[in-house]
């Protein structure tokens, strides 16, 4: 039955052109119309975002639509800045929680987590008119967002959009897709974002994503039945909300998620009771194999090594197939098989699904094990070629009858289904207000931790990181604590949530919550503490950073032109303003270490870096070895440099990374510097 394939030798050079369309539209797929070819003009209004020039094409148009799009790829001329009296577990954990606009923070994050965080999950406003919208600006020259509002200071009232704005989906519009093309470089070539909306903005939302990420990207929708129907208005009463998912590249995805075939060595009883209990959550296998059975509600004897179904396990386990048959994969009776291997599986057809007949070779009967006579073949054909058939046959996932009468079918796995695909209609009725009252914390309708582990577990590995930059009350830092916990695993968390105040009237302001970011920072901490009770052995990171977005350290960060002045009118101004500004501020002892980490972050050494005095060697000046992020730099901050650190550098550190301040160097020690060090040298 098996056909030979042969790779055929290439017998011209490499498609160079296609490669590099390929790596552009991997890129920018937003250069490329709905049929996947390269738009002269919009390569045109990239190379000028002022120009005018009208796409006359099958498109999604909206008031502001490129004015936000310019405004996604701006640079942000902020900082984070560390909280250590709100973080827990500051010198040892992994995962940040950042309080701030999320435009400007997913802005900050670039060059650190450039396409390093597997999957961003997040639940954004679904601009209802009862929720809020971000006070996006447009105009640079007004100054800085968070000093505007004063972020830091009080928090943010953000502004209703209600259905009297005569732009409410235009300004919705506007937040989502600045914030979704500055997301989309952070996320790995091999990730995924799932985006919570319901009906209210679900089909503009979905032709945003396509257009963020590319339609051949689109990996599905589920329906999210929340068992509980709204409205009253006389129109469909809707009980569910949609999920969206798009991969970053959907071959790249597919690959990283592609299907591990189990070892064959599955029949020892040992290895079944493993199973089973990884199934059920349990963590520890009984050391007896006999009592592991027992628990399960097995007997040991000759049946474990034929087929035998549920209705062999015991109650406990019989009800959570069925809870993960209905929930997840939407039927109980469909999984209800064990196989020798100790797998739970449903049978399903493998006849060809199309009208039109089957090439022939889809023709070719199968042979019984036992009666070794050909099976009924469908009248239509197999589903599958040959050689497919056969990688069936190798690994046990062809089931036959008791006899040749009865046609084959292929076995589904349920746990294959579990890890990598998720049916399209999920059930879970129900927010998790009553889990947040138990932590003291009153918040309504916060997304349910359980929903938010069925999504995202199927593509996340060990140590993967997860952003969520609408964190609310921070449901996704406690999904990842609690998939930790149960999966012995390392994931980290990027929560992102602007200090919105909380309305006074609000039993969250009665709990002395004034923000919903600090309500969200106190949750994560409330959920860490829990679950490092319940698995005290475990080494669960459940910590967290906190960082404050907040104005530069840096005047040139801080200086608003005037409108009423021309540029070089400005410029001269600017010039005076830099040199007259007290630079030496920047080196104060009580700003070093955020000075620091400002320049740590913008220049790719990240947030979690280590400082190392090289007092043994600089004794003259304050010098630093700063690492982070796989690479290191040496980092002096003084404003004078001695002529004997600059001896000692360019005798034992030319071939090293080198930052210093420009006020410490004079002309001389600039050229023998330079002269050294090259390209290597930078200044602050």
């Amino acid at each position: 039955m098996t056909k030979l394939n042969f790779k055929k030798v290439n017998i011209t050079s490499p498609d160079q052109y296609a490669e590099r369309l390929a790596e552009l539209r991997r890129i920018m797929p937003d250069l490329f119309d709905g049929d996947g070819n390269l738009e002269k003009q919009a390569i045109e209004q990239f190379s000028d975002p002022a120009a005018s020039t009208v796409l006359e094409r099958f498109r999604f148009e909206w008031a502001g639509k490129q004015e936000s799009k310019r405004r996604a790829f701006s640079p942000s001329k902020g900082t984070l800045v560390a909280d250590k009296s709100r973080s827990v577990k500051f010198d040892e954990t992994e995962n940040l929680i950042l309080e701030g606009d999320n435009l400007e923070v997913l802005k900050l994050l670039q060059t650190t987590y450039f396409e390093q965080v597997k999957c961003i999950y997040i639940d954004p406003p679904y601009n209802t008119g009862n929720d809020f919208i971000y006070q996006d600006t447009f105009t640079e020259e007004k100054g800085a967002y968070w000093q505007k509002i004063g972020a830091i200071k009080e928090g943010v009232k953000l502004i209703a959009n209600t259905e009297s704005c005569g732009r409410k989906h235009s300004n919705w519009l506007n937040m989502m897709q600045s914030r979704l093309y500055a997301a989309r470089s952070l996320l790995s070539k091999d990730g995924a974002i799932v985006v919570h909306i319901d009906e209210n903005e679900c089909h503009r939302l979905h032709f945003l994503l396509e257009e963020v990420f590319g339609n051949e990207n689109f990996l599905g929708e589920v329906v999210w039945d929340k068992r509980n129907p709204k409205g009253d208005s006389g129109k469909i009463s809707y009980q569910h909300e949609s999920i969206l998912f798009f991969a970053k590249n959907l071959e790249a995805f597919k690959a990283a998620n592609a299907l591990k075939v189990p070892k064959k060595n599955a029949k020892v009883m040992l290895d079944k009771a493993a199973y089973f209990f990884s199934l059920t959550g349990r963590k520890v296998v009984p050391p007896n194999v006999l009592d592991a059975l027992a628990i399960l509600g097995l007997e040991p004897s000759s049946k474990y090594e034929t087929k035998y179904t549920l209705k062999d396990a015991n109650e406990d386990y019989r009800k959570w197939i069925t809870e993960q048959g209905t929930s997840l994969l939407g039927g109980e009776a469909a999984y209800k098989h064990i196989d020798t291997d100790g797998k739970v599986y449903q049978t399903v057809s493998m006849a060809w699904p199309n009208n039109k007949k089957a090439p022939d070779e889809y023709f070719q009967p199968l042979i019984h094990p036992i009666t070794k006579k050909c099976c009924p073949v469908p009248k239509k054909g197999w589903r599958n070629p040959p050689e497919t058939m056969q990688y069936l046959l190798d690994r046990n996932r062809i089931v036959f009858g008791s006899d040749e009468s009865t046609q084959p079918r292929r076995k589904y796995l349920l746990e294959e289904n579990m890890s990598e695909n998720l049916a399209s209609v999920i059930y879970y009725g129900a927010s998790d207000d009553q889990l947040l009252n138990s932590l003291g914390i009153p918040f309504e309708n916060p997304k349910p931790v359980e929903v938010a582990k069925r999504l995202m577990s199927g593509m996340l590995n060990e140590n993967d990181i997860v952003l969520d930059f609408f964190a609310g009350s921070g449901t996704t830092g406690h999904a990842i604590m609690e998939m930790n916990s149960e999966l012995g695993s390392n994931l980290r968390f990027i929560l992102v949530q602007v200090p919105e105040l909380v309305d006074e009237k609000h039993a969250a302001f009665q709990a002395r919550y004034k923000t919903i970011s600090a309500l969200c920072i106190d949750r994560v901490k409330k959920a860490g503490e829990i679950i490092k009770a319940t698995h005290p052995k475990m080494p669960i990171d459940t910590g967290f950073r906190v960082y404050c977005l907040t104005s530069s350290f840096f005047p040139e960060n801080l200086y608003v032109p005037d409108l009423s002045k021309s540029k070089q009118e400005n410029m001269a101004v600017l010039k005076s303003y830099l040199e007259s500004a007290t630079q030496t501020r920047l080196f104060d002892t009580d700003e070093l270490v955020d000075i620091i980490s400002e320049i740590s972050l913008k220049n790719g050494y990240g947030l979690f870096f280590t400082l190392e005095h090289l007092k043994d060697t600089f004794f003259n000046n304050v010098m630093y070895r700063l690492i982070g992020n796989g690479k290191n730099v040496l980092l002096c901050l003084d404003t004078c440099v001695d002529d004997e650190t600059v001896e000692t550098l360019v005798s034992k550190y030319a071939q090293n990374q080198l930052i210093v301040s420009k006020l410490s160097l004079d002309t001389a020690k600039t050229w023998t510097l330079k002269n050294a060090f090259g390209d290597n040298l930078r200044v602050v």
